[in-house]
């Protein structure tokens, strides 16, 4: 059947219009534009049912714990699958376990790390496959579905962050200093490509571009509380370098079946020579101070413009004016001294001579104001000089020393300041504790823990701890989440909850879907909007 013209069916914009446009013409502006414009009219209509559905997640949720087994320690790190149905994480007692979201109910518990796994990510297209990295200097990949291990390989220190590549056919592995990446389908065991001074904390590819951001600390701890920083960096990377390297390395493609497993096989050795073309050498830092707990405390937005974390930002001293102290009409000491002026024959400080023909003239001369002003003729009688009996000029009031105080920021990836860093979009303080070393397990503090964005990147998560161990009982409510808004960095949710202290926390991929928050009790939370009430039909 033809189609007329005016009967033409409205071309879907490109995904990344929507967002260039906002950037160009500000939030409101920008989706305006989107409005009046009758082929993006939809688009931005989904844009708005998104963000609403996400904002009324963080406001209006209800709690539901998992039914774990009683030998589940702490929770350290969790991912979702490509198919948003089902989410992994990490325990203190050596285990991954993969659960689904509608369900809560385990799949599979993956077993078999020699220390607890401290990262998990899942492969960004297929959602039976699943890597984790542990203390024991091992990572593996895993058919989640089957419970089976694919491929493990060691290294020789313990595997703090993983990353697939978009493509997933690489997986980038931290392990102390270093960065190896893993052609792991080939067979080929990983490679190091990349070495840094300092520990690697986090690393995370860009969606939308081959570009790794890698999480390094820096020399020296914060000023103060002790607070240790990291840089974030962003490094190129040339993936057909990366896969030319591991294709002379290359022993056997994973064809194991999903029952198979590879458990009773010796680990691939991660070799330190061979690479170093893949990833760049000489990479731009975006944010030079940042904070964060593990490679959970930073996100990047779905387009790959901005990211968020938090960070050390300088705020400048400023004058500290005394506050006038509240006095008691009994224990109120006598009033100071009233300013005298006393005439003397040797003046002690003259005062300006338009003060002395002021005075003179309002004595010796019937002038009005303004003749007196343009008057050129000279006083008749001469000036009077005055001392001045008057109490010592106070100091001068004290500036308080600029410190670098922690801020949640949002910072781009594509402008750049003068120094190189990546420029700030937004900020909002935190405070001056919240990545404080000083906490302990019965006085502690609200220790951020993880940062995390919504799906469409219009909120984001922060979860939260008290410090210490996670042992403590008392019954007193604590922060587990603090959501913002990224627009304009206004919080809209603080929840708090009962024993909990939250290791990591992140929004279900799909808007509006709910939350998932681990702790260190070893407990996980899944948050879902809470139902509508009845509709009840009105009696006639």
């Amino acid at each position: 059947m033809d189609v007329s013209d005016d009967e033409k069916v409205p071309v879907e914009v490109p995904s990344f219009l929507p967002a260039l446009l906002i950037e160009c013409l500000g939030y409101p502006a920008g989706l305006g534009a989107m409005v009046v414009c009758t082929q993006w009219r939809q688009q931005a209509e989904r844009i708005f049912r998104s963000e609403l559905a996400e904002l009324r997640t963080a406001n209006d949720c209800e709690a539901e714990y998992l039914d774990l087994p009683k030998s589940t320690k702490s929770t350290i790190s969790v991912a979702f699958s490509a198919d948003h149905r089902r989410f992994a994480s990490t325990h203190g007692d050596h285990t991954v376990k993969v659960v689904d979201f509608e369900t809560k109910e385990v799949v599979s518990t993956l077993v078999g790390h020699p220390r607890t796994p401290w990262t998990v990510k899942f492969h960004p297209t297929d959602p039976d496959i699943v890597a984790s990295g542990c203390l024991g200097f091992e990572a593996r990949v895993w058919n989640c579905t089957s419970a089976v291990c694919l491929r493990k390989a060691e290294f020789n220190r313990a595997i703090i962050s993983l990353s697939f590549h978009p493509a997933g056919d690489i997986l980038a592995v931290a392990a102390g200093t270093a960065i190896y990446l893993w052609d792991y389908a080939s067979g080929a065991p990983p490679i190091r490509e990349f070495v840094h001074e300092h520990p690697i904390r986090c690393l995370r590819f860009l969606p939308s571009r081959d570009a790794l951001i890698v999480g390094a600390a820096n020399s020296t701890r914060g000023e103060e509380d002790d607070r240790l920083t990291f840089q974030l960096m962003l490094c190129d990377f040339d993936v057909a370098a990366a896969l030319e390297d591991a294709s002379g390395l290359s022993t056997r493609s994973m064809t194991s079946s999903p029952t198979s497993s590879l458990e009773n096989e010796p680990p691939l050795v991660a070799r330190e020579q061979g690479g170093g073309r893949a990833i760049a050498h000489e990479p731009r830092k975006v944010l030079k101070r940042a904070l964060f707990y593990n490679d959970g405390g930073f996100d990047v937005s779905p387009c790959g413009r901005f990211l968020v974390s938090c960070a050390e930002l300088y705020v400048p001293g400023a004058v500290s004016v005394p506050e006038p102290v509240a006095q008691d009409d009994q224990d109120a000491p006598p009033p100071p001294p009233p300013l005298r002026m006393t005439e003397a024959a040797t003046p002690t400080m003259p005062l300006p001579s338009f003060v002395s023909r002021s005075l003179t003239a309002q004595r010796s001369s019937n002038q009005s104001f303004f003749g007196r002003i343009f008057s050129t003729s000279p006083p008749q009688t001469p000036p009077r000089t005055w001392s001045v009996l008057a109490p010592p000029p106070p100091p001068p009031a004290a500036v308080a020393e600029g410190r670098f105080r922690p801020h949640l920021v949002v910072v781009s990836l594509t402008e750049e300041t003068e120094n190189g860093e990546g420029a700030l979009l937004q900020a909002a303080p935190l405070d001056s504790q919240s990545f404080s070393t000083n906490t302990t397990d019965a006085g502690g503090s609200d220790i951020v823990t993880s940062v995390k964005l919504s799906p469409t990147g219009s909120l984001v998560l922060l979860g939260h701890s008290r410090g210490g161990d996670g042992t403590s009982s008392d019954s007193a409510p604590r922060v587990v989440s603090v959501t913002y808004r990224v627009g304009d960095m206004a919080r809209v949710d603080v929840r708090e909850e009962v024993g909990d202290d939250v290791n990591i926390a992140r929004f279900h991929p799909t808007p509006g879907r709910g939350l998932v928050y681990g702790t260190k009790q070893g407990k996980l939370c899944r948050m879902t909007p809470r139902p509508a009430p009845p509709v009840v039909p009105a009696v006639p």
